[in-house]
């Protein structure tokens, strides 16, 4: 049974979005009106909440929950009509995500929530813990697949193993063997394959696109370095490559 994040939501009741997000935000999150009583945002185990703005009627209520999630160090997670308006950009200090109900990809980015929510959330780690007295080592294969999920989505970024194992509360030599058990390589050869495959695709896509500007979107802060690791793995220079493909 899939463990559901309690969603704390102001503004238009849920039940009022679009079908389709209305179900792929509940898969994740255990919808709680709060009948906009942002008193409740002071209990120290919300850190979260959501906030549908659907009409003018919202930005009373909008204004105190930003003044609430300043003053207790919160964060909103925004879902909008149309496109967002002044009232929802000039609070993006403490917005945490957001969404207008005209997008085409509500299953994507409530997956991503749900990945990021828990790397930096939750008290329970993504993944099943280690029984620490056994040698075997259990997951369960779709919670493993939110933290591929969140590599695969931020490989433009520093990952270090050491973080991700600490999001997890697992130590790194576990955390590193549940990895190669369950994608067959190790935790590095799986960015540095993920990286080098999105900078195949960009360099053909895009052939106007310095190397530099590539490999820093690849992950990669030095293009000598970025060339290095390129050329062994494709038997190419990222140039070469580009103008063989």
């Amino acid at each position: 049974m899939k463990l559901l994040h309690k969603g704390y939501w102001f503004g238009t009741e849920a039940k009022l979005l679009p079908d389709t997000m209305y179900s792929e935000i509940t898969s994740y999150f255990d919808i709680i009106e709060c009948e906009n009583d942002i008193s409740i945002l002071s209990e120290p185990d919300i850190h979260l909440c959501f906030f549908f703005f659907n009409s003018d009627k919202d930005i009373t209520v909008f204004h105190s929950l930003i003044r609430m999630c300043r003053n207790l160090n919160k964060k909103v997670i925004a879902i909008y009509t149309g496109e967002a308006n002044s009232t929802i950009t000039s609070a993006s200090r403490f917005i945490y995500s957001s969404i207008t109900t005209d997008t085409d990809d509500i299953c994507g980015w409530a997956a991503n929530l749900n990945v990021n929510i828990r790397l930096d959330y939750s008290h329970h780690a993504c993944v099943r813990r280690l029984n620490h007295k056994s040698s075997t080592i259990e997951t369960s294969a779709p919670e493993f697949e939110a933290v591929i999920r969140f590599i695969d989505s931020n490989l433009p970024s520093q990952l270090r193993e050491e973080e991700l194992a600490e999001k997890c509360h697992y130590s790194v030599t576990y955390f590193s063997k549940l990895f190669k058990k369950m994608k067959g390589v190790n935790f590095r050869d799986y960015v540095i394959s993920k990286r080098i495959s999105l900078a195949k695709q960009m360099l053909v896509e895009d052939k106007q696109t310095k190397v530099a500007v590539v490999a820093y979107q690849c992950g990669y802060k030095d293009v000598s370095y970025f060339s290095r690791i390129f050329k062994k793995k494709t038997g190419l220079t990222p140039a070469g490559y580009r103008q063989q493909y």
